[in-house]
C-alpha cells in the first residue's frame, strides 16, 4: 500500500467514525422526541448524515466497513437529559464538525478527498443554522 494510500484511508475513517457518532447522537433524539417539529428536522438531519457517509464511501469503497466503533452500537450517551440539551450537544458536535472538516481538506493532497471534505463541511454549516434556528425557536435559545 502507498503511502498516499494509507492517508487516504486513515482520513476516510476518521471523517467516517465522525459521521457515524454524530449520527448515534440525533437517532438517540429522535427516539425520544415527541415535538413534531424537532422530529421532523431530526430526521431531515439524519437523512443528510447519511448523504455524508455516501459522500465518503464513494470515494472510498471500503472507508464504511473499516470504521466500527464499539461505543456506537449501544447509542449514545449525552451529558445532558432533556431534547433541548441534547440538541445543544449536536449543535456543538456539528460545529465541530465543520472545523474537523475544513482542517482535512486543507491537509489533504487527494483532490477528490479534498472535495468530499469541503461539501460535507458546507453541509455542516447548514446544519448548525438550522439547528442553532430550532433550538431558539424550540427550547429559548
Amino acid at each position: 500500500m502507498s503511502l498516499r494510500d494509507a492517508v487516504e484511508r486513515l482520513l476516510l475513517a476518521d471523517a467516517t467514525r465522525f459521521e457515524r457518532r454524530i449520527l448515534a447522537m440525533m437517532e438517540a433524539v429522535l427516539a425520544r422526541c415527541s415535538e413534531p417539529r424537532t422530529c421532523t428536522l431530526i430526521e431531515e438531519l439524519i437523512a443528510e448524515e447519511h448523504q455524508h457517509l455516501a459522500s465518503l464511501d464513494a470515494v472510498s469503497e471500503d472507508a464504511a466497513d473499516e470504521c466500527e466503533d464499539a461505543t456506537l452500537k449501544s447509542g449514545y450517551l449525552f451529558k445532558g437529559e432533556t431534547v433541548c440539551e441534547m440538541l445543544r450537544e449536536i449543535s456543538q458536535k456539528e460545529q465541530a464538525s465543520i472545523t474537523f472538516y475544513a482542517l482535512l481538506a486543507d491537509r489533504t493532497p487527494v483532490p477528490g478527498i479534498r472535495h468530499a471534505f469541503q461539501q460535507i463541511a458546507e453541509g455542516e454549516k447548514g446544519h448548525v443554522k438550522r439547528l442553532a434556528e430550532h433550538i431558539l425557536a424550540i427550547c429559548g435559545g
